[in-house]
């Protein structure tokens, strides 16, 4: 068991692992690198002190050899330090050492001090104890999605492109609707910001195609936006007076249907607070550990990956070694090219890096059946529905 790779229950607590907590507390004093790491300021250091108070005293534990302390700190670091040889290496010594000389702390604190900056998120820390800290959550969030989308099934899932737009216009609220009916797994939409910082669904940068309105969307107002009506798109007749959602009409929409939401993010040059009102939403509305969000511009990934390590995300970029590289490194993640790339030995590529295929947007029978016999995992597509049968 590590102590960073799940979340931690009163229930699942074994004396073995409270032996490890104890061990910790009882050495922090001897490696002042952890020090803060154990202080209570940081969500793990505060479930440590928690843990602790069901330990007890147990002063026998406090004389335990030092190289006890070691394998548990060697335990927590296998955990957020990928390959970290030279930070093994120098726990290594410590341990043979059986001493806290300065050299050896010396030693440790350079090794420690540049793990902050190879954590396993991406994202930079000023101490070890953020960048532990943010390592947990990162690990935490992992294990509890990797039980749905990120697992592998025998079944090719499909995804409604825009919707259902072959029956009804896109990206719109009764297009999703059809779409859960008639049985999609998940549904994709393309989001855009507003002026006014409000997320929108809309595949162009501007409204003219679809609606009888006329601008580019980072221009306008959502109020502006609002009062124009969609008046394209397949079976518009049936659909009058339509007007382009929110995303968080789209999200609620996904909820109510219990569908899996599949979210490009569209135009560019957004702003933090742009980014951070975005994952706000996923979040406000549950679809963290239940939703994709993918994009032509790894950057955007980037940005919703500094926010999140629960939120699935998935480039629009072909398969080959350096984007694979690419989406490992991201971690929950799956990869999502053009389907015209794919070849029987691309999605084998993929699959043995560990990665799951997405792929777009595919509305030819036989096509579909190729990608599927080939193990591609998600089809997204205009109006094939086959939940994995075709």
């Amino acid at each position: 068991m590590t102590l960073f790779n799940r979340r931690i229950t009163d229930q699942e607590l074994s004396e073995e692992f409270k032996d490890q907590i104890q061990l910790i507390l009882s050495y922090a004093n001897d490696f002042e690198v952890i020090q803060d790491f154990i202080s209570g300021n940081s969500p793990v250091g505060q479930k440590l002190s928690e843990l602790l108070g069901y330990v007890g005293s147990m002063t026998s534990l406090k004389t335990t050899a030092k190289a006890d302390f070691v394998n548990a700190i060697n335990e927590v670091y296998d955990a957020v330090v990928a390959n970290n040889t030279t930070l093994t290496s120098l726990l290594n010594s410590v341990q043979s050492q059986q001493t806290t000389s300065a050299t050896s702390i010396t030693a440790l604190t350079e090794a420690t001090n540049n793990a902050k900056k190879n954590n396993i998120t991406g994202v930079s820390n000023s101490t070890l104890v953020s960048r532990l800290d943010n390592d947990y959550k990162y690990l935490a969030n992992t294990k509890m999605i990797a039980n749905d989308i990120l697992t592998p099934t025998s079944n090719c899932r499909f995804i409604g492109h825009r919707g259902f737009n072959y029956g009804a216009p896109e990206n719109t609220i009764i297009g999703f609707q059809l779409a859960a009916n008639a049985g999609f797994y998940g549904v994709e939409t393309d989001v855009q910001c507003t002026k006014d910082g409000y997320w929108i669904l809309s595949h162009d940068t501007t409204i003219d195609r679809m609606t009888n309105g006329t601008g580019a969307v980072k221009d306008m107002m959502l109020a502006d936006i609002k009062q124009y009506y969609v008046d394209a798109g397949n079976g518009i007749a049936q659909y009058p007076k339509l007007r382009i959602p929110t995303f968080e009409e789209f999200l609620k929409t996904c909820k109510k249907y219990n569908i899996i939401p599949v979210i490009e993010i569209k135009g560019s040059g957004y702003s933090s607070s742009n980014y951070d009102e975005l994952v706000r939403l996923i979040r406000k509305h549950g679809f963290e550990n239940k939703c994709v969000v993918i994009s032509f511009t790894t950057t955007q990934l980037d940005e919703v990956r500094k926010r999140s390590y629960g939120i699935v995300l998935a480039p629009l970029i072909p398969i080959g070694t350096d984007n694979l590289n690419y989406v490992k490194k991201l971690g929950n993640a799956m990869i999502n090219p053009d389907n015209s790339t794919l070849d029987e030995a691309a999605v084998e590529l993929a699959h043995q890096n560990g990665v799951l295929v997405m792929t777009w947007t595919v509305n030819n029978y036989d096509r579909a059946k190729e990608l599927m016999d080939m193990g591609v995992d998600y089809i997204t597509t205009d109006f094939l529905v086959g939940g994995g049968k075709l």
